[in-house]
Parts: structure tokens; C-alpha cells; sequence
């Protein structure tokens, strides 16, 4: 019995095999669903084809309902039959029967699906890891811009506060010669003097300050060198009037004016 029983598994499995071949030569789209081994094997040495499986969670013995191309899947024939109480002496009766090469193609495939589920876990910890570490440059990025801005903003303060020291010596200069008998027609001339120099330097800062406000002509995956410094990187992104730089591993965001275009030349 058992013998006629392998011979028309075997003219079975060879017609299936048969069938399949005939579909891939004639290019037909199909999604053929099998628990035979050789036809997997088929599928996985044929470019015109694809093995496909459904993840399934062996302790739970329940599928996941998540499809994996590219890697056969096992039918988790037995330990479902376990599950829903076949008796395991007819289970043990089953595996007897089987081919021991069945057995161990479908342990392999079982390994093979459990380091796949594996890989995903692993892959879904590393993307979020990635992600913490990307919010965290990013709150970094923020950081630096707001500190630089705070440096920025503290030495315009500083300069305006010597000016007008300057200034207040000047004038207390005036004041001094003033009270050491110095006519007042002078002191005025010379106090003239001194604010038409103190305009002077405000046109000379306005004109230099229209020549910086241009347009710059910066684009995505252009080199620059940060002004001042021996960073150079690569503009991965570009606001009004900043650019995000790639500097290794890490970015950061620069204003237009602290950028130079960095060619050939000037390396």
C-alpha cells in the first residue's frame, strides 16, 4: 500500500513539476501555493520566478499575516496538527513516513524563517535607533544655531559698547580742554569734527553692508568650506538664507554669509 501510495505521490509531485516548467517558459503570471519541497527548489533556481512565505509565530502557532518575498516558508504541518490535538502517536507515524530528505529541507526552511524574523527585529531596533540619533542631531543642530546666534548677537553688543566708549571719551576729551579755557568757537569745530567723522564710519558701514547683502548662488551637493575654520562639506540642504552641511558624520545648519565655495583652487 505504501509503496503505491509513494509512486502516485511521486507521479504527483513530477506533474506539478512538469506544470510549472511549461508556465515559466510560456511567461504566464501565477501565484502558486505548495507544501512540496521540490517545487520550491524549483522556484528558487528559476530567475523567473519567486518563492514567497507567510511569517508565522511557532510558539503561538499562529501565521502573522506578514508576506517575505524571496525565501520559502514552511507549512508547519505537524505542529498545527499538534495544536489542534491530533494524537501524538499519529503525528510520531507521520514523521516515520516521511523522507528523510523532506525532513530536513523543512528544518532548514524553518531556520532559515526564524533567523528572517530575527533579521526584522534586529532591523526594526536599528531603525529606531536611527531615528533617536537623527531627532538628536537635529535637536543638536538646533542648539549649535541658537549658541551661535547668541555669540553673534553678543558681539554686535560688545562693539556697540566700546563705540560708544570711544565715543564718550571723545567727548569727555572736549569737556576737559572746555575747562582749561579753550574758547568755545574751537570746541565746537572740534566737536563738528567728530560727529562728521562718527557719519563718515556709518555710510562706510552701510556701503560695505550692501555689498554683502547678495544673492548666493549655492546648490544641493555643492563642496563649501565654513569661513574661518578647516571644515569643509557638502550642502545637503539649502534654506533662505542657510545651508545644512554634511561634515562626516555629522550636519550642520550655516548661514549663507559664513560659506565659501570650495573648487579646485582654493583647496
Amino acid at each position: 500500500m505504501n509503496l503505491v501510495l509513494d509512486q502516485i505521490q511521486f507521479l504527483v509531485v513530477n506533474s506539478l513539476l512538469f506544470f510549472f516548467q511549461e508556465l515559466i517558459k510560456l511567461k504566464s503570471q501565477i501565484i502558486l501555493t505548495t507544501h512540496y519541497g521540490k517545487i520550491k527548489v524549483m522556484a528558487d533556481n528559476n530567475v523567473n520566478s519567486i518563492n514567497a512565505s507567510m511569517q508565522f509565530d511557532e510558539n503561538k502557532l499562529k501565521p502573522l499575516y506578514k508576506l517575505n518575498l524571496g525565501h520559502p516558508g514552511s507549512s508547519f504541518t505537524l505542529e498545527v496538527a499538534k495544536n489542534v490535538g491530533i494524537p501524538e502517536y499519529i503525528i510520531k507515524k507521520v514523521k516515520k513516513s516521511i523522507n528523510n530528505k523532506v525532513i530536513k529541507l523543512e528544518d532548514t526552511i524553518k531556520n532559515y524563517h526564524f533567523k528572517a524574523l530575527e533579521f526584522e527585529k534586529r532591523k526594526k531596533l536599528l531603525d529606531n535607533s536611527e531615528s533617536k540619533l537623527l531627532k538628536k542631531n537635529n535637536l543638536l543642530d538646533d542648539k549649535i544655531k541658537l549658541i551661535n546666534q547668541k555669540i553673534n548677537h553678543q558681539k554686535k553688543n560688545n562693539e556697540l559698547d566700546n563705540k560708544y566708549k570711544q565715543l564718550g571719551e571723545k567727548v569727555s576729551k572736549l569737556i576737559t580742554i572746555y575747562k582749561n579755557g579753550k574758547s568755545i568757537k574751537k570746541i565746537n569745530i572740534e566737536f563738528k569734527k567728530l560727529i562728521e567723522k562718527e557719519l563718515n564710519k556709518k555710510k562706510s558701514e552701510r556701503a560695505i553692508l550692501k555689498k554683502t547683502d547678495k544673492k548666493y548662488s549655492f546648490k544641493i551637493g555643492d563642496n563649501v568650506k565654513i569661513k574661518n575654520s578647516n571644515q569643509v562639506g557638502r550642502i545637503t540642504e539649502i534654506d533662505k538664507q542657510s545651508a545644512k552641511l554634511q561634515i562626516g558624520y555629522a550636519n550642520l545648519k550655516v548661514d549663507f554669509s559664513n560659506l565659501k565655495l570650495q573648487t579646485k583652487n582654493n583647496r
